[in-house]
Parts: structure tokens; sequence; C-alpha cells
């Protein structure tokens, strides 16, 4: 508080001192601090204020503790927005994109999703994000607690999806959530994962929950690995035992282009191949080869159809 009385605290101590005056029998005390610099600033201002700009003349904390005053008597809620902006990450048709979360935790984020980074371990409810698309996590892991609270633990991290609600202490895992589908598959680690309207699950490492939305029906998964249920995250596109409109609705999901086909035969052709992660024509290139199709533009449109009708 000295320090920053005369102006002399870093932007970092000071964010620590409204850390601080958060803790439970500090908030009276930092009030009434705050309140002697609003008077001082007042009398400031009134003194300055025949100084054409004098106002921004003023030390620029100062003028934060001015401001935070206002904030500090609507209890606090001005400290969310000075030190926890959100954070947004948003990749596009094919593009995946390696991000590093304010806490440390690494996130690659697959094609055509969005990441919320709401979170703070400081803060009740600790590390939040919210996504929709799909990303592999891994979670760092950050005490909290210590001699002070007589209490160590792990700050909490939670990914919300728009079905989902998972619960991490320090793991690697991914969550998929487009369409009709939401998907979790846990790599290493412990996660609890909440399905709405169930009960919370306890989830192993090598598990994969599905959830299909339309249907409500929840299917479990063991012995699962990366190559078959996050391969993306190495570079491949790896189907297992999915029918191609299965297939096609993946790659629209990724690449934003929508793909049609009209022969019902083989939209139930049940596909096992991986293919490598690339740009998409170099994609398509690959998919004919190694399923025999052909996928031609009609304009916005993809169309997929046996190579034999070609002939």
């Amino acid at each position: 508080m000295s320090k920053y009385r005369n102006n002399t605290c870093t932007k970092e101590e000071f964010e620590e001192l409204i850390v601080i005056s958060q803790e439970e029998g500090n908030q009276d005390l930092f009030r009434d601090f705050m309140k002697e610099e609003w008077v001082e600033f007042m009398d400031l201002k009134e003194q300055e204020s025949v100084k054409r700009g004098s106002l921004f003349k003023l030390p620029i904390l100062v003028k934060v503790a001015a401001s935070l005053l206002i904030l500090i008597s609507l209890g606090f809620v001005g400290y969310q927005f000075f030190f926890n902006q959100e954070e947004i990450y948003i990749t596009g048709n094919g593009e995946v994109k390696n991000i590093q979360l304010p806490d440390g935790s690494e996130v690659k984020l697959n094609a055509n999703s969005e990441l919320i980074w709401k979170g703070n371990v400081n803060r009740p409810g600790g590390r939040i994000v919210e996504l929709e698309g799909e990303a592999f996590f891994e979670v760092a892991k950050i005490l909290v607690g210590g001699e002070e609270t007589k209490e160590e633990r792990y700050a909490p991290f939670r990914v919300i999806t728009k079905d989902l609600s998972i619960d991490v202490l320090g793991t690697s895992f991914n969550v998929s959530s487009r369409n009709k589908n939401s998907e979790v598959f846990l790599n290493e680690g412990s996660v609890e994962l909440l399905i709405r309207d169930r009960e919370k699950q306890l989830m192993k490492p090598g598990e994969k929950i599905t959830y299909d939305v339309e249907s409500k029906v929840v299917t479990e998964e063991i012995s699962e690995t990366m190559s078959t249920s996050a391969s993306w995250v190495n570079g491949v596109l790896n189907f297992h035992d999915e029918t191609l409109g299965q297939v096609l609705e993946n790659l629209t999901d990724i690449y934003g282009h929508r793909l049609t086909c009209k022969d019902t035969t083989l939209v139930q052709k049940r596909i096992n191949l991986g293919v490598p992660y690339m740009d998409w024509d170099n994609t398509r290139k690959a998919l004919e080869m190694a399923m025999e199709i052909e996928i031609e533009a009609r304009g916005v449109i993809y169309e997929v159809t046996r190579k034999l009708d070609k002939e």
C-alpha cells in the first residue's frame, strides 16, 4: 500500500494488491485506503482544474484508484473486468492452432472451433474455459493454498460445452462438441464428467464417452488410444468403423465445405482408414485414392460419387 501511495509499485504488485484485497478480512481495510486516495485525487483535481489538460498529468495509478473505488463500492465486480478479461481463440476452415492459456495449460484447437478462457486461479470456481468445436487439453497443475490456509490443493480447471462439463485436476484429454454428438476422450490423469441431466462420472485413462444429443444416449468405450480417438492431434484423420456419411459430416466440420452423396449404399459403407490432416485439396486427393471415390465441386457443394461411375 505504501509503494502504491508513492506511485512506485509495479503493475504486477498492483495486481497482487487487488488479489489480496479480495481475501477475507481485508475488504474494509482496502476500502478505507482507496477512499483516502479518492479524497487526495479530488483535492488535486480541484487545485489543478484551472490548468488545461491537468487531469492527464496525474500519476496513472492515482487515476486507476479513482476508478477502482467506484468498482469496489459495487462489490469488486470491477476486478473481473480489469484483471479477468476473457481471452477468445478461434480457428477457421482446416486451421489448427496451438495455444498456451494464461495459466500455462496447453491447448491444440481443431478447425472451426472457438475457445473462451474465463478462468483465474484466485477466483471461486477456478479456471474455466468454454468450448465450441474440438480441442485437446494438457492442463497445468497449479497449487493454491499452502501454509497460510493450512491447505494445499490444485486449482480446479473446468471445460464447459453446450452439453458437457468436465472438471480436471491435471491431465490430457480431448473434447469434441459438434452437431449431434459430444465426446470426451481421456488420455491420462482423471476427470469428472457431468452430462446434462445425469450424475457426475469419473473417467479413467483410455476411456471415451460419447453423448448423442438427439437420442440422449451415452456410449462408453475403453482401451482407446490417441490414434483411435484423437488422431488429429498428431496430424492424421483416422476413421475407424464409421460410415461414409459420418466421415463426410466430420470433414464438413473441419473444412467448412458441404459434402453430399446421393448414392445411399455408398453413404452407408463402413470406413477404416487414415489420411494425412492437410489442406483441403491434399486431404481430398488422399480420400479419393484411399476410398476409390470422386469428390467434385458443384458450385458451393462437393458431390461424392464412386470412381466406377466415371469410367
